[in-house]
């Protein structure tokens, strides 16, 4: 069945002149459609004209729900409220928002601007009033037998109204919600007005661009970036133009791996540390982004793994691979025995080419303790920080070892310890590091302000 519904406001109308400017234009409205309900919503003075036209139209099923105390038809937020909640009742039955109409043709101001608004709020998408020629002579009330019906599309304010909610939710970093707010013009034009297409194309270019980067899935964001630095955005949306530098350095970090194999190919470690140190600021701006969104968990894992990181890159810069340190090194054979049966030190996965010996993987601790067996001053560094209760509470919390979430009470301590790893890394790369930060904090997002009760920052 095609369930059709109406709202109308019902006001005083002329009391002069009752059937041409109340009775006529509203039964116009009841009659030129087949209604599955209409819901009259007068006041409490005029609840009787809305009986009256119960009465005149008993093959229209209608409800009337006047405004519950009296003056109130004066009073735009108290209409409001009563017309929200009269069309979510009817939304929550299982009417669709876009087989119902708003007819504010009569009651006061406040009433119609009112239910304007409650209409639009719920996205319906046909606000009526009846019009016709005016009478001069009669106060400018239309002239009997001119009357004519007049559906006006909401499709322009609810659009516009989607626009500025995945603004704020793309300020918040909330790409994925962008997503699912804004209708893709290319699969659903008629959602979208034709002058607003290439903005809803444009925006979810961009959500899907960032998004991808927001996830670590560099590749993907890498591919996308040439549809998202085109994209046509509306204004207020300035600020996250995407360019070729952007580009550039999303394929560097896709290309990771690949570096991998080359420098484990060509020797050239040292310039594999800088790779390393790139992915170092995309966490660290990462792990940010997590607190702002209150994902303190993964906020957590990412400063055990820049932690990690760092000590990697400190060991590439000095020609030994983490996943490949060859035990046939004296430093690596010395640690190596001293530290015998440590939990840290396991067989690499990787096979020599040549038949060697089976080389070691060193994992994070390892990894420090063997830069301060080198005696690197950063091993140190690294050394104390990964020994702090809060970095190691990392291992009791639920998605590691432990049956406790880390909590909004550690966000400030998760704050401090990115400020120290993007201070370890500066003092690592001292000359790249700031630019490498400038551009992972290009992905938007919200900061988040510390809260009353939340632990300090060490």
């Amino acid at each position: 069945m095609d369930h059709r519904v109406i709202f109308m406001s019902i006001g005083t109308g002329n009391p002069a002149k009752l059937e041409e400017t109340l009775y006529t234009p509203l039964g116009m409205s009841l009659t030129t459609d087949a209604w599955h309900a209409a819901v009259l919503l007068p006041s409490l003075e005029t609840r009787v004209h809305a009986e009256e036209l119960a009465r005149r139209y008993p093959d229209v099923p209608i409800r009337i729900a006047p405004l519950p105390a009296a003056r109130q038809e004066d009073n735009p937020d108290a209409c409001f409220d009563h017309f929200d909640r009269e069309i979510a009742a009817v939304l929550g039955a299982g009417i669709p928002a876009d087989r119902c109409v708003a007819d504010i043709t009569r009651g006061t101001k406040a009433m119609s601007a009112a239910l304007a608004m409650a209409a639009v709020r719920h996205e319906i998408p046909v606000l009526r009033y009846i019009t016709g020629e005016r009478d001069k002579a009669n106060q400018g009330n239309i002239r009997a037998g001119t009357e004519d019906v007049v559906n006006a599309r909401t499709l322009h304010v609810t659009a516009r109204r989607k626009l500025d909610a995945a603004l704020r939710l793309f300020r918040n970093g909330s790409f994925a919600g962008v997503a699912t707010l804004i209708e893709d013009p290319a699969a659903s034009p008629d959602a979208v007005p034709e002058g607003m297409r290439p903005w809803f194309a444009g925006i979810l270019a961009l959500a899907g661009f960032y998004g991808a980067w927001d996830r670590l899935d560099f590749g993907t964001a890498a591919a996308r970036a040439p549809a998202a630095g085109s994209a046509v955005l509306p204004p207020g949306w300035e600020g996250f133009d995407v360019d070729e530098e952007a580009a550039g350095w999303l394929r560097s970090l896709a290309a990771v791996e690949k570096a991998r194999e080359k420098e484990l190919r060509d020797g050239d470690m040292p310039a594999f540390a800088r790779h390393v140190g790139r992915l170092t600021a995309e966490l660290i701006a990462n792990g940010r982004r997590r607190i702002a969104q209150e994902q303190f968990e993964d906020a957590s894992l990412r400063v055990y793994r820049c932690t990690e990181l760092l000590g990697q890159a400190h060991l590439f810069a000095r020609g030994h691979d983490t996943e490949f340190m060859d035990p046939e090194d004296p430093e690596v054979a010395k640690f190596a025995k001293k530290k015998k049966g440590m939990n840290a030190i396991t067989e690499s996965r990787r096979k020599p080419e040549d038949g060697a010996a089976r080389h070691l993987s060193f994992a994070r601790e390892a990894a420090v303790l063997f830069l301060r067996h080198l005696k690197v001053p950063a091993g140190e560094m690294l050394h104390v920080f990964g020994n702090e209760e809060s970095v190691k509470a990392r291992n009791t919390s639920l998605l590691i070892h432990g049956f406790q979430a880390t909590g909004p009470r550690d966000a400030a301590i998760l704050a401090g310890h990115f400020d120290k790893l993007e201070a370890f890394l500066r003092d690592t790369f001292p000359d790249e590091a700031p630019g490498w930060m400038a551009m992972a904090s290009r992905v938007p997002y919200q900061s988040r302000e510390p809260r009353v009760g939340e632990t300090a920052a060490p």
